[in-house]
């Protein structure tokens, strides 16, 4: 798996959910003559964790399939889209940051059928050819993108492609990538803004795997010493991650009253919920030496935005003011963990990420509360980019504008790689 489909797979897993910290090995096995072992290790554990489990029949023909990825299917509920069996090494790789692929994505179609990047990691083969966000597609292997049409996806799983790329400042290059392992570094860009006597913290994440709670302390430590006042977290492209990344974010952020607050109060299915008890919380909110006093947070979200970006929006609102601007997230209010099942991974929604409210609805994704396209051809920081200038207008003006950013949300060329 590579490429596009590596990227899917990322929102996949940024789609599948949060997920929970650790991979589970399997150890709820039955002796069965009539269904393969693979087959009734997978099925055990789906009716032990599966969130939707109390859906599945008691006279489920288990018998009738042969594999996990089939097995999965069969049993799965409509409303699960996070789901999924892979390959292990390779979603080993994802977990720990270090995927195989080109390095870029948030990727769309100009008017002219061009690829727009969105964003470009700097270890990766595209950000050591010297590409960055802004940067066109302009022919794949000598053809435009648009000419391959429902096959540009697949065109782009390739392991080597030959692209001619034109870069922001309008000049052209042919540069020739091929996939390869390299290691993340989601901290896109940071600053500190001033507007009107106040400073305000600008923090591109794009993805709660990869990163250390250090480096983020460090970021916000440098914020703090700024004094600030705001800040702006921009997560257009961030599809998840663990759980316990999403949580330091909190802490960052969150007002001192709060201090040892509940953050996440999960749902599992009846059983385990019986089990457990009815007020789990699995996540607490702890103030930090280096947690920010903001008065305004505002988060930057679109379509890719998914899973961890969206319980960090959802399970915040309780305690504080949280505006979002963009548009409509994904809608991953499920947590997932992955659980060795042989040579397989099967990544299985255990539950719900609720908030102290026990809120956590929105599989349709959380609307943006001020509209404003992703101008994926200025870069991250650029005051004339349209979602940043409506965060700063509504810090500037405490409404959101009439005006500005009223259009259709993107049409991104891949999935959210959900986690």
């Amino acid at each position: 798996m590579n490429g596009i489909n590596r990227i899917c797979f990322l929102i996949l897993l940024v789609l599948m959910a949060c997920q929970e910290d650790a991979i589970m090995p399997n150890n709820q096995i039955k002796d069965s003559t009539s269904i393969s072992p693979l087959v009734q290790k997978g099925m055990d554990t789906i009716r032990h964790w599966y969130y939707w489990a109390d859906n599945i029949p008691t006279d489920f023909p288990t018998e009738n399939y042969t594999n996990l990825s089939e097995l999965l299917r069969g049993v799965e509920h409509p409303q699960d889209r996070y789901s999924s069996v892979f390959d292990l090494d390779y979603i080993r790789g994802v977990f720990l940051g270090t995927p195989e692929d080109f390095g870029f994505g948030g990727t769309t179609l100009d008017d002219f059928g061009s690829i727009v990047l969105g964003y470009v990691y700097k270890n990766s083969p595209a950000g050591e050819a010297g590409l960055t966000r802004g940067c066109k597609i302009l022919m794949i292997d000598d053809q435009t993108p648009k000419s391959y049409g429902s096959n540009l996806s697949l065109i782009l799983t390739q392991k080597t492609l030959k692209f001619l790329v034109q870069f922001p400042d309008e000049t052209t290059k042919e540069i020739t990538l091929t996939q390869k392992n390299y290691k993340i570094d989601p901290i896109l860009h940071y600053s500190v803004i001033e507007q009107s006597g106040k400073r305000i913290a600008y923090l591109v994440l794009n993805s709660f795997i990869g990163v250390e709670d250090e480096e983020l302390d460090e970021v916000f430590s440098e914020f703090k010493a700024q004094n600030v006042t705001d800040l702006i977290l921009d997560l257009r492209y961030n599809g998840g991650g663990y759980l316990s990344t999403v949580n330091h974010v909190a802490n960052l952020v969150i007002p001192q009253q709060y201090h040892n607050y509940a953050f996440v109060m999960p749902k599992y299915n009846s059983t385990r919920q019986a089990e457990y008890g009815e007020n789990v919380v699995t996540y607490v909110l702890k103030r930090k030496y280096n947690s920010l006093d903001i008065r305004k947070l505002v988060v930057i979200t679109t379509k890719q935005s998914a899973s961890g970006s969206e319980v960090l929006i959802n399970n915040l609102r309780p305690y504080m003011t949280v505006k979002t601007v963009g548009s409509q997230t994904y809608g991953k209010p499920t947590f997932n963990r992955l659980y060795e099942i042989e040579n397989s991974g099967l990544y299985l929604t255990l539950g719900i990420t609720g908030n102290v409210q026990g809120k956590a609805n929105y599989f349709e994704g959380i609307p943006a509360d001020g509209l404003a396209t992703d101008d994926n051809t200025l870069d991250f920081g650029n005051l004339e980019e349209a979602s940043l200038k409506e965060a700063l207008y509504y810090l500037e003006n405490g409404g959101f504008s009439d005006q500005m950013g009223r259009t259709e949300p993107k049409s991104y060329l891949q999935k959210p790689f959900v986690f």
